[in-house]
Order: C-alpha cells, then structure tokens, then sequence
C-alpha cells in the first residue's frame, strides 16, 4: 500500500469520512491536497480543527499527523505531535502503518504495474 488509492480507501479515508471530508472522486495527492486546502478555506478552517481536536488513539493520531502532512499542513501536525511526532509514529501499526507510509512517500503509481504516475 504506497498509492493514493489506497490511502483514500483504507483507514485514512475513513477517518476523512468521519471528520467530514469526503474523498469521492479524488485520485491523486495533489488532488487530495488541492480538495483538502479547498475544504477547510470554504469552512473556514473547520476541517483542521475537527481532525485537531479529533479523540483519537495513538495509532489514529499518526494517522491525523499523516492526513494533515498529505494536505500540505505539516505544520498542525507538527502540533498535533507536541514535539513527539517519531513517538507517536511508533503506534501506527498494520495499515495505519502503510498509510502513513503513504502519505509521507505521496507518490502516485498503479497498484498493479508498479509504474510511478506524476500527480
């Protein structure tokens, strides 16, 4: 699990779907960024605060701090992180770990050929 694809359908897509964020029809990394950045400056940065004050566990917080690195807003991550952030990292485990694998290497390619696609 390294593509978009799978990133949007396993568990970060679903915790985009429970702070509000729908991913229907994005599919690429710049796309979710640009659709991410999009989101929260129409709710005038509701998405952010929803995933920031998210109750979360360990393994879903890395997987915020991911969410939130995908989206270009490293920043709150780093926030989020409380200067922990390679702490909090090692609580993502199976495929929270993949996706957060995922939204650090952002790069888009078919699950299938392995062929690297430019976002």
């Amino acid at each position: 699990m390294l593509a978009f694809s799978d990133f949007r359908d396993g568990p970060a897509g679903d915790l985009c779907k429970r702070v509000g964020l729908s991913l229907a029809g994005v599919t690429s990394w710049s796309a979710f960024a640009s659709h991410f950045q999009q989101v929260n400056k129409r709710c005038e940065g509701a998405l952010v605060e929803r995933l920031m004050g998210f109750p979360s566990s360990s393994g879903e917080t890395a997987l915020i701090m991911a969410i939130l690195h995908a989206a270009d807003y490293s920043r709150f991550a780093d926030e989020l992180a409380g200067g922990k952030a390679w702490h909090l990292l090692e609580y993502a485990h199976d495929d929270y770990a993949a996706a957060v694998a995922a939204a650090i290497f952002r790069r888009d390619y078919s699950s299938s050929s392995r062929t690297y696609l430019r976002s």
